[in-house]
């Protein structure tokens, strides 16, 4: 079996824990969740970020970021719809 690389974004963030993409071939978009990003401005405060890029364009459509309070904590993002109709 091959396997062929068909898309490739760098990004400036970096997780240690683990990130995940996602591809919705209906809106042809990639989605990027990149978990547990260390922010070292903000006294070892970590974050998450959510990515939505155009397939074709690589253009970015939507950047979220989601703090983690006390505890808890994120590893993975699973599909979900950002707009309903």
């Amino acid at each position: 079996m091959t396997v062929k690389q068909i898309w490739r974004k760098d990004l400036d963030d970096y997780s240690q824990v683990g990130s995940s993409v996602l591809y919705d071939p209906n809106q042809k978009e990639v989605v990027v969740f990149i978990s547990q990003i260390e922010d070292d401005g903000q006294n070892g405060i970590s974050y998450g970020k959510i990515l939505r890029y155009d397939f074709d364009t690589q253009a970015l459509q939507f950047e979220g970021l989601i703090y983690r309070g006390g505890n808890t904590h994120f590893y993975r993002l699973e599909p979900f719809e950002f707009y309903k109709d």
